[in-house]
């Protein structure tokens, strides 16, 4: 029992850590919105709501790699993890697809909101932008899944610290128009976030393939 719980906290710790990272990100958009605008606070509060419903809901079908995965790998079977994964990464870029398509035209979740003009504008494009981030942040979650299974999640928390680290300077960049960059408001911090998910997700499969 004791050799069970010390592993399961060995697996569980990085994993926790890496989904707090994961959430830092939009406690930052807040506060930096917060300093802002009003309405550009608004449009990341109703932004991120749409966005995730939709993600978590598309990330929860990936899902299923992860125990495919770690049952090959505690069988020994390591050369059809391989064939799994790849299998993955097709689901996956077939959702990120559809994931851009509802983005782009977000018309009957925004109707839910029953927001202003000024901010429904500013959620189209927060939106517009945050599309293009899905495809990575996809292909992470697929990592993610496969790292934990084979028992390697310190490296899915190492790279979520990573992301973290560049995302209130990548706001400030975007979001407030430094370093020669447009002023992009709400719009900006959905485009670091899209930065980082492909920065994040290359650095991934680029140690997988190491």
């Amino acid at each position: 029992f004791g050799s069970l719980t010390h592993e399961l906290y060995r697996l569980a710790w990085p994993v926790l850590i890496a989904q707090l990272a994961v959430m830092a990100y939009a406690v930052i958009d807040t506060l930096m919105a917060g300093h802002y605008g009003t309405a550009d606070l608004a449009a990341i509060g109703i932004g991120a709501s749409i966005y995730f419903s939709v993600f978590v809901a598309l990330m929860g079908v990936l899902l299923s790699v992860s125990p495919i995965v770690a049952q090959l790998y505690g069988a020994g079977r390591h050369g059809a993890i391989g064939e799994q994964v790849r299998q993955g990464a097709w689901l996956a870029l077939a959702l990120a697809v559809l994931s851009v398509f509802i983005f782009r035209y977000p018309e009957p979740l925004l109707a839910v909101s029953r927001t202003t003009p000024e901010v429904a504008e500013k959620v189209r494009s927060y939106l517009a932008v945050a599309a293009w981030g899905v495809p990575a942040g996809l292909g992470f979650r697929l990592f993610a899944g496969f790292s934990t299974a084979v028992s390697r999640p310190r490296v899915m928390m190492v790279l979520n610290l990573v992301g973290l680290s560049m995302k209130a300077p990548l706001n400030w960049v975007f979001m407030y128009g430094h370093l020669g960059a447009p002023e992009m408001g709400a719009a900006g911090c959905a485009l670091a976030t899209t930065l980082i998910n492909w920065i994040v997700c290359i650095l991934a499969w680029v140690w997988c393939g190491a």
